[in-house]
């Protein structure tokens, strides 16, 4: 076979002849001659068959050949095998080389008694580059393995995973990591879900975040103003928001809490209003007015009555009684304000009440 080799050399058939001299055992000789003549898939043949334990040497030299050739993820493998895991991976994170379950494993050291620094920081570039490169779970295991669980945490959001991000905040029993799933679980649809709701609440409080519940508390409250027009509902949220506010570590608490205050007195008498048109129309219509002019048309950040809802219910009264023209009167205090009729009242009665009046209102106004 080997004659049969050194006469393929000689005819210029190195390819065939490379082979033959792997096939004879002459692995040496096999390399040198596809790293001189650039026989990349002959060299793929003689990497598989050398046997690393015997041969880590011959095995770089094949992993050198490819780096040169620009076949990095050929290379990495080879450096894998050749005991030159880190070299490995400085060339898998230089050249985006794709990452695997079980190339990664392949990278990690093993757990000796005086390498866990030296470990942990392999494992946080493995998990960067698994991150880097979406693999979110392998980054998060990575991350973990390496005791840093936050950066596990957000590597796993990242992935969107609900179950398994519910699942590591619990076993990870870490304040911050107990915010972030909850934070998280905030971005989703949590009112259908009793589920997430439950977890919400749940994560926060064994975190300790009082001005987290809060600003939960107050997103739900503006929530229900906004998208369905429930005070009740909204003032019923505003009211645990200020518990949580009073446990609040923030320096500016006492302020929050006295802000808050002033905006659920104004829901309360707005509620109270609505209930007292049937039976003290004029009571509930002075309320409305004392409102109008106390509620800000610049609003903080905190929920609170809105200018276009006092207007369309006064609007709304007025057009039941029948007294077009003072409905128009609100229309026409609505448009000065900059507020769009249409986001606060059915289009029938603003048609009717222009029609009735023979006026009009600007159909341009900016939505609310």
């Amino acid at each position: 076979m080997l004659e049969a080799a050194d006469y393929l050399l000689e005819s210029g058939n190195a390819d065939a002849a490379a082979l033959l001299y792997q096939k004879g055992g002459h692995l040496a000789k096999a390399l040198e001659m596809a790293l001189s003549s650039g026989l990349y898939d002959v060299l793929d043949s003689i990497a598989e068959a050398i046997d690393q334990d015997a041969n880590p040497g011959l095995m770089a030299r094949c992993a050198e050949a490819f780096i040169s050739a620009g076949h990095h993820a050929k290379a990495v493998q080879l450096l894998v095998r050749a005991r030159q895991p880190e070299r490995a991976l400085d060339l898998l994170l230089n050249h985006d080389v794709p990452l695997t379950d079980e190339l990664a494993e392949a990278l990690t050291p093993e757990k000796k008694p005086d390498n866990a620094d030296s470990r942990s920081a392999v494992l946080m570039r493995i998990a960067q580059a698994a991150k880097r490169q979406g693999m979110y779970h392998l980054a998060c295991k990575k991350y973990t393995q390496a005791g840093d669980r936050l950066k596990a945490m957000r590597a796993l959001v990242k992935s969107g995973d609900t179950e398994k991000i519910v699942f590591f905040a619990g076993v990870s029993k870490q304040r911050e990591v107990y915010i972030m799933a909850a934070n998280y679980l905030r971005t989703l649809d949590w009112r259908a879900n009793p589920d997430y709701l439950k977890n919400i609440l749940n994560f926060y409080t064994k975190a300790g975040a009082a001005d987290s519940l809060a600003g939960f508390y107050l997103g739900c409250a503006q929530m229900e103003i906004d998208e369905y027009k429930a005070y009740d509902k909204a003032l019923q949220a505003m009211q645990e928001a200020a518990k949580h506010l009073s446990r609040s570590r923030a320096s500016d608490r006492e302020t929050q809490i006295r802000v808050l205050e002033q905006h659920c007195d104004r829901i309360r008498r707005f509620n109270a209003a609505q209930g007292m048109l049937a039976a003290d129309p004029a009571g509930g219509v002075t309320i409305y007015q004392q409102l109008l002019q106390e509620v800000p048309e610049q609003q903080d950040n905190m929920p609170d009555v809105r200018l276009g809802d006092i207007y369309g219910l006064l609007v709304e009264w007025c057009y039941q009684q029948g007294n077009m023209e003072q409905a128009m009167q609100l229309l026409q205090q609505m448009a000065n304000r900059c507020l769009a009729p249409q986001m606060y009242l059915p289009d029938a009665i603003v048609s009717e009440v222009c029609q009735a009046t023979g006026a009009a209102i600007p159909d341009n106004l900016p939505p609310q």
